[in-house]
């Protein structure tokens, strides 16, 4: 009985030495835990967009990823003010205006003590919301939550 007990302490100790090791604390801070990660990069793996990630819940890095998505295709960053606990991307449409204004796409984000973000919002004129809308988020997904 007693090397039956050695041996599972030791098979026990193995396999908490054999852990990954790979998922350090600074990932943690940037990402959130290693399966929050693999879950961000499921989800945009599985879709057309590339950007395509989850925000509530989620650490501030993927607030980005909507303001990536509008730079890689028709928007340039005016401004990005990150105070505490909000980040505000200010987008602009590029072109050559003349005589109006170019349009305009504000995305805001708040985040909680932990850095997680508990709630966003994006302004701008109706048609382009409607195509951010259309085009950033998939109509059918096959992950859940």
């Amino acid at each position: 009985m007693k090397k039956l007990l050695f041996a599972l302490i030791m098979f026990a100790g193995l396999k908490a030495n054999a852990q990954d090791t790979t998922w350090t604390k600074s990932k943690n801070e940037i990402y959130g835990s290693k399966s929050e990660k693999v879950y961000q990069d499921e989800m945009s793996k599985s879709s057309d967009n590339r950007f395509l990630c989850r925000f509530i819940g989620f650490k501030s890095f993927y607030d980005q990823g909507i303001s990536d998505y509008l730079q890689s295709y028709e928007f340039s960053v005016d401004n990005a003010v990150n105070s505490n606990g909000l980040n505000t991307y200010i987008l602009k449409k590029n072109g050559v205006y003349l005589g109006t204004k170019p349009v305009q796409v504000i995305i805001s984000f708040k985040h909680d003590k932990h850095d997680r973000i508990i709630s966003g919002s994006v302004k701008g004129p109706l048609p382009t919301l409607a195509a951010i809308f259309l085009n950033y988020w998939p109509t059918v997904t096959t992950l859940i939550w």
